[in-house]
């Protein structure tokens, strides 16, 4: 289980319509998992389940060598974010 957590500026709270997420799992084997998500405007953080372990045509068990997160928020289309 990965959680991914972030943080907004009281400022733009009230322009973010939602959140899109995406977290890339690269494994020891080259194996690359993509998981997206939109997340409600409200949340601050997200938790996604991913295997800590994956396998692929007999090959041995591979661990994650590398995570990456990208949060992006999205501005409602009537307000504009504040500068």
């Amino acid at each position: 289980m990965i959680e991914v957590r972030w943080r907004v500026g009281s400022l733009e709270t009230e322009n973010i319509a939602s959140f899109n997420l995406v977290l890339s799992v690269t494994y020891a084997d080259g194996t690359i998992i993509v998981e997206k998500r939109k997340i409600e405007k409200t949340a601050l953080s997200a938790r996604i389940e991913i295997p800590s372990v994956t396998t692929f045509g007999g090959r041995r068990a591979a661990f994650i060598k590398r995570l990456n997160a990208k949060v992006t928020a999205v501005f409602s289309k009537n307000q504009k974010p504040n500068q």
